[in-house]
Parts: structure tokens; sequence; C-alpha cells
């Protein structure tokens, strides 16, 4: 016994064959092997596959301007979302919440940018002493 398939919508039924048994399975064939020269194309036209990191990255690098800009109470999920270019599926995967994507962006990107614009610059000093002093005056 044969039994073909009929696409409708997103679902598929299957009935008993007729005439059309060929034509049903072409179809299907060849909507599959569209799909899959697609997925081709675009992994050979550059696109990476997931690279947590990266999207990590660009969350913390997102928020850290959106809360520079609206401060924390105000920053917009959204906003941070658009501009790291991810889903709020991937933001909630690597931060529980926004008090927590708070906190990484004060450790890791505050932190760094702390010790890069202060820390590196002043062990790398002849005299710390004028190297404060002149960091912290007024006229800076």
């Amino acid at each position: 016994m044969r039994i073909s398939v009929e696409l409708a919508g997103d679902a598929m039924r299957f009935r008993k064959p007729e005439e059309t048994f060929a034509s049903k399975v072409a179809v299907v064939t060849c909507i599959l092997v569209g799909m899959l020269a697609s997925r081709n194309r675009l992994r050979r036209s550059g696109t990476t596959s997931r690279d947590p990191e990266r999207t990590r990255g660009r969350l913390l690098r997102a928020a850290f301007q959106e809360m520079h800009r609206s401060g924390f109470r105000n920053a917009d999920l959204d906003a941070i979302l658009a501009r790291a270019g991810v889903t709020k599926g991937a933001l909630y995967y690597h931060f529980d919440n926004k008090e927590a994507l708070g906190h990484a962006v004060v450790d890791e990107v505050i932190a760094s940018n702390l010790h890069q614009k202060r820390v590196q610059p002043l062990r790398n000093a002849k005299n710390p002493s004028t190297f404060l002093s002149a960091s912290f005056s007024p006229n800076r």
C-alpha cells in the first residue's frame, strides 16, 4: 500500500494514493532539496555557527551602552537586544535576569575599562604619584 503526502500549511496530511501520487512526492522532494540548498548557501556565504562567547560579549557591550545612555533602571531590554542583534532567548541563556546582566556589565565591562584606563597606565608610570595627581586634576 502506498501513501501520498500533501502539504497543508505547517502540517502534513497522509492519504491513500490517487493519480497525483508522483506529483505530490516530487513537490515534497523539491521542497526538501530546496531547503538544503538554501541552508548550504547560507553557510558558504560567511555566516558562522553559534558562538556563545561572542554573543555574551555583544550583549554586555550593548547593555553597557544602553545603561550608560539611560541608566540601569530605565535601560530597555528590547533596545539592548536590538543593539546586540540577538534574541531574548540568548539573553536569558547567558543571564538569569536584568539584575544579573547589570552585575556582569559592572564586573566585566566597567572593571575592564577601569583597568585599561587607570590601573595599567599607573603600573607603567615612572612616578605613580605624579601620574595620579595629573589624572585627577580638575584641568584634565
